[in-house]
């Protein structure tokens, strides 16, 4: 019995491998002119740009004392995030959103990352561009 096994490291280019080839990192042709663009998790549009505000994960590092007190862009006092927990460093700081509900302990909260996936523009040509990145002159 023999087991062969490929391996590919991902260093930081999409790819594919072309059908029969055995050669990695390969795009096919087909993959080369297909415009992409970028989808967020539950938004109904898709990006021009992966910079597109509506994708950015702008925060700031506040105290948790300040946090207690400040309201996000529609007037709502923050709350402690229920999907992190407070950082066993006990350092005090917490990460806030401009338009967010909640104070979070991880930059790397789940509730505060957008999740953004790289499509082929086909795919999801009927949601429609996005009113701000899909402005004729801003990208």
């Amino acid at each position: 019995m023999n087991v062969g096994v490929k391996k590919r490291a991902w260093i930081g280019l999409d790819g594919k491998l072309r059908a029969g080839s055995t050669e990695t990192g390969d795009m096919a042709e087909e993959d080369r002119e297909e415009p992409m663009v970028y989808v967020g998790s539950g938004m109904g549009r898709y990006h021009l740009s992966r910079d597109c505000h509506y994708l950015s994960n702008q925060y700031e590092a506040v105290s948790e004392e300040q946090a207690k007190e400040m309201r996000n862009g529609t007037g709502q006092k923050l709350s402690p995030c229920a999907s992190c927990s407070p950082s066993s460093a006990g350092n005090g700081i917490v990460y806030v959103t401009p338009s967010g509900r909640h104070y979070h302990y991880k930059k790397s909260c789940s509730a505060m990352v957008s999740y953004v996936r790289r499509v082929p523009l086909k795919e999801v040509s009927h949601l429609g561009v996005c009113s701000y990145c899909g402005k004729e002159g801003s990208h």
